[in-house]
């Protein structure tokens, strides 16, 4: 039985491979051809499988890779419902032999969640918009101090004869100006009419609580009954490989979550006693970016450090808000994080980098988020595959 569930997981981590595959060349390849070049390779693998099995599952593969962008966009309620259910699921069970019921656990903690985001919302978000506000009315004192910058800069140039030079720079960039400028109101303006057009984003709203609320409530039931779909020589194998998947994906989901909250307010609370303005909004763009490894630092860092420049003492902010993003960086990568995430999801740096390459070249600014849980995702998958390779006839003949 423990061969056959390897084999299993194995089919399973094939077909996953496969899928990313024929994502990556969806745009060169016709269907047809990527589904004949599909089951060869498939049925060449795994020849005892029946013909009508393998074509649905090399179709299945296909209806993914072509149509998952759509599929995303009618999926992102239950994704973000599913999130939801992961952060309230450890609450739920604390609760559930004190209440004695589920159902009352599960509504105590939305209740909960509830007041709590209003708390927040009331608390800090008016203060935001305050600084949103703030750096908007700003912006034309700002504008006329980089104009004295480049006047010092244009001074120093000439002295040292390099003034020609950097008017032609101006130049040239004055005259990219408008193109550049074109092509950003035209992208934001697309994206605004995207969203104003879209009421499906209101409704995405009241979805997501009703899901979460019914993977707590009978997500249990759900998964007992997807696995007596799966043949009983395989199913103790495929569930407890996605057993290991969801301890991996709750536990860097909720952990991730309280980080970046931490995160959020370290970095807040260290540049406002610090006299760096907009401390709230930048300390929030932290928290929220952290999601991203290595990128979202750089980012608001250097966000960060232009704000300082404007300070009537900016080589002293500059220095402030360094030595904030070192503390807070070293007190999330040293203490925070393995505390609160925990060793199941480490993964070693480089894989982190390029995994973050890859899923950025396929998925874009979604895929950098996606990056660390679906590489710790493969990584449960790869370990799976490598043991059955390890157990097999194949590995062991003499």
């Amino acid at each position: 039985m423990r061969r056959d569930g390897h084999d299993a997981l194995t089919t399973g981590a094939l077909l996953l491979l496969l899928g990313g595959v024929v994502y990556s060349v969806r745009g060169t390849l016709s269907p047809a051809v990527a589904w004949l070049c599909l089951f060869i390779v498939f049925f060449c693998a795994w020849r005892d499988i029946p013909i009508p099995i393998a074509a649905v599952l090399v179709s299945s593969v296909l209806v993914v890779a072509w149509g998952i962008d759509g599929v995303l966009a009618v999926l992102r309620p239950l994704g973000i419902g599913a999130v939801a259910a992961y952060l309230c699921a450890p609450l739920v069970r604390r609760l559930e032999g004190p209440l004695r019921s589920r159902l009352a656990a599960i509504l105590a903690v939305m209740a909960a969640i509830f007041v709590v985001v209003v708390g927040i919302g009331v608390a800090f978000v008016p203060r935001l918009i305050s600084e949103i506000v703030g750096l908007v009315r700003e912006f034309p004192a700002y504008s006329a101090q980089v104009k004295a910058w480049y006047g010092h800069v244009l001074s120093w140039a000439t002295q040292i004869g390099l003034g020609e030079r950097v008017e032609a720079l101006q130049q040239k960039a004055l005259e990219d100006l408008p193109g550049i400028g074109q092509r950003a109101l035209e992208y934001l303006g697309a994206k605004l009419a995207e969203w104003m057009t879209r009421a499906a984003a209101l409704l995405d709203l009241v979805v997501v609580p009703f899901v979460a609320f019914y993977l707590l409530k009978d997500g249990a039931r759900m998964g007992e009954a997807a696995a007596r779909l799966l043949p009983a020589r395989h199913r103790g194998e495929v569930v407890g490989l996605l057993r290991q998947i969801d301890g991996v994906l709750g536990e860097y989901v909720r952990g991730q979550v309280i980080v970046c909250g931490i995160v959020a307010a370290l970095t807040s609370a260290g540049l406002a006693l610090c006299g760096i303005p907009f401390a709230l909004l930048l300390g929030c763009a932290a928290g929220l970016l952290n999601v991203i490894p290595y990128v979202g630092l750089l980012t608001t860092l250097g966000a960060s450090w232009v704000v300082a420049l404007f300070d009537p003492y900016p080589i002293s902010a500059l220095l402030k808000v360094a030595a904030v993003f070192a503390v807070v960086q070293g007190l999330e990568g040293n203490l925070i994080t393995p505390k609160i995430v925990g060793e199941r999801v480490g993964l070693h740096p480089l894989w982190v980098i390029l995994a973050m390459m890859v899923f950025s070249r396929i998925w874009g600014v979604l895929g950098m988020v996606a990056a660390v849980p679906v590489a710790a995702v493969l990584n449960v998958l790869f370990r799976a595959t490598a043991d059955a390779y390890y157990q097999s006839v194949y590995y062991q003949k003499e």
